[in-house]
């Protein structure tokens, strides 16, 4: 009976602490504060980009936790070196000291400039973001502080539209060259694509199907591709 006693007063006094931590941002209208507002990570790919591209634009959605302003503010990003092995300046851009958070509104898109380096193609990077507090604006919600962008230029591993259309199933053993061709002739542009209508991925893979026959193309070891099980 002690014990489960110790455990409802743990219970309530963790609740308490988390109110109180919680307090100022609930109820304080002086307190501002930014967070991300969209999914925690991002993948680019940039073998769903045109060969020529050279870099690649993100945007990710920051929004105000307080009162819009009669004037612009700042606020700053930087990265988390123990969880980033992208370079900056490498693969992307550098950072500024800080950026502008326009008066009169509640939220705004930070971007970032990615590049497309030669490294990319035998590897995936990862930077991880961070919100850092300043003059203007306080930390925010912790679990929304953090955004993460993992880039790579490689088919190395099958994307996950690659089984989710059970390409699998009818391309045949998957290659890079075999995926890289049909994101071409599909028009293929996010990991996660479908055709639409759904109908056209069967005029997709007949198409795939009859380039290969057409333009034989082969493997690292000199074996022939189809896009086709045999």
């Amino acid at each position: 009976m002690k014990f489960y006693k110790y455990i409802l007063a743990l219970s309530f006094a963790l609740v308490i602490l988390s109110c109180e931590e919680n307090e100022p941002m609930l109820y304080d209208t002086n307190y501002n504060a930014l967070n991300f507002k969209v999914a925690d990570s991002l993948y680019v790919n940039y073998m769903f980009f045109p060969d020529d591209a050279t870099s690649a634009v993100v945007k990710v959605n920051l929004k105000l936790m307080g009162q819009a302003s009669p004037t612009e503010r700042y606020y700053k990003i930087g990265e988390v070196a123990d969880e980033t092995t992208a370079e900056q300046g490498v693969h992307y851009e550098t950072l500024k000291e800080q950026y502008a958070f326009p008066a009169n509104t509640t939220e705004v898109d930070f971007e970032l400039q990615l590049k497309r380096d030669e490294s990319l193609r035998e590897n995936t990077y990862r930077l991880m973001l961070h919100l850092i507090p300043g003059d203007d604006f306080k930390q925010g919600i912790l679990d929304e502080q953090y955004f993460i962008i993992n880039i790579t230029d490689n088919l190395l591993v099958p994307p996950p539209f690659w089984e989710r259309n059970y390409l699998h199933y009818y391309a045949g053993p998957y290659h890079w060259k075999k995926c890289k061709k049909y994101i071409e002739i599909a028009g293929v542009d996010a990991p996660n694509w479908y055709p639409d209508p759904y109908a056209a991925g069967d005029v997709y893979i007949k198409q795939t199907r009859k380039w290969f026959e057409e333009n034989p193309t082969y493997d690292e070891d000199g074996n022939r591709l189809y896009f086709e099980n045999r």
